[in-house]
This record gives structure tokens, C-alpha cells and sequence, in this order.
């Protein structure tokens, strides 16, 4: 039976407190409750609390801002700590801000509703409405991807469908200046 989690999202560890990649469906009257870590002046978004949101635990490799789309980084082990060489072994689940344009969605881990120091571990989103960094022209309905390449974390309008890692549900700023809300959908 694995570890049960009693603690808020935005709380941030310095150590593995849950499983790397555990997945936690936050229900849809929870959402509504607590809001979002991106602007504490959001106090009634419309959008928010339609519906559950589903956040992965992760290590952050670089700081991990709030409101910026995160990819995986493949970190590499060097020492599992039992002596056996596990020199260039991958390791799952460490993330970092997205600095890619129209990165592959299966490269993508979600958006960070908090901020997470380098080298420490969190929760993210990966799946639900959520405020993240955007490039200008974000607009109502628009199919978004990832603009790393040209803002670190940012989102724009999706270059192609397979891209695509969700839409824009009102136009950028809307909200919160900077930012779009968006339903985003990562597996």
C-alpha cells in the first residue's frame, strides 16, 4: 500500500516524501477551494474549479516557476548509493522549464502552480485548468503548445494539432496579466 498524501499541493520537500511520478486527481470541489498559487488576487476565477486537476510529484533540476510549463529531464545517476555503477543511468520524472519550441507532448511534464527550488520536489500539473506564462496573441479557444525556445515556460498557439498540449479558455491577461488560462492535458 503506498503512502497516502494529507499535505497541500504547493507544499514543497527537500527530500522524496511521495514516489517520483505519483499522480493525485484533485477533485473538482478542492480546485474551487484552493484556487491557484499563480496570483493570490484570483479569487473567483470562472474557470477554475470545473472540474478535477491531476498533479505528478516530481524533482525539479532548475527552479521550477510558477505558472511555467515544465519537460522532463532525463537527469543521469552517477551514485544510487549501494556502490553498484549506475554511471549515465536515466532517471524519470526530474524536471525542468521548458526551453523548446513545439516540443514533443510526451516530452512535456505540466505546469508549475508554485514555485519549486532547483533540487527540490513537488507537485505540478499535468491535466486540468490551470494559469501559465504566455506569448502574445493567446487567444479565447486557441489550440496552445510549448514556446520555450522563444520564453522559457511560455505557451503560444499551436504550430500543428500534434503539438498541442491543450486550449486557451479566455484571451492572455484576462485573468492575470501575463498569463493565460488554459486546460492542458499531458500524458
Amino acid at each position: 500500500m503506498g503512502t497516502v498524501k494529507t499535505d497541500e499541493l504547493n507544499t514543497v520537500y527537500t527530500e522524496e516524501i511521495y514516489p517520483l511520478g505519483t499522480e493525485y486527481v484533485e477533485p473538482s470541489d478542492e480546485v474551487a477551494a484552493n484556487l491557484t498559487g499563480v496570483s493570490t488576487a484570483v479569487t473567483a476565477a470562472k474557470w477554475l474549479g470545473k472540474g478535477p486537476r491531476t498533479w505528478v510529484f516530481v524533482k525539479a533540476e532548475t527552479v521550477a516557476t510558477k505558472g511555467q510549463l515544465q519537460e522532463w529531464r532525463f537527469a543521469t545517476l552517477t551514485d544510487d548509493g549501494t556502490g553498484t555503477d549506475v554511471t549515465g543511468k536515466a532517471l524519470a520524472y526530474h524536471c525542468g522549464v521548458n526551453d523548446t519550441n513545439t516540443l514533443a507532448v510526451h516530452s512535456l511534464a505540466g505546469v508549475a502552480d508554485h514555485t519549486i527550488a532547483a533540487g527540490s520536489y513537488g507537485w505540478i500539473i499535468k491535466k486540468g485548468i490551470c494559469f501559465v506564462e504566455a506569448s502574445a496573441g493567446i487567444v479565447d479557444g486557441c489550440s496552445i503548445d510549448a514556446d520555450g525556445g522563444t520564453t522559457a515556460g511560455h505557451v503560444e498557439i499551436a504550430a500543428a494539432s500534434t503539438n498541442s498540449i491543450g486550449y486557451a479558455l479566455e484571451d492572455l491577461s484576462k485573468t492575470v496579466t501575463h498569463y493565460a488560462t488554459v486546460y492542458i492535458s499531458l500524458p
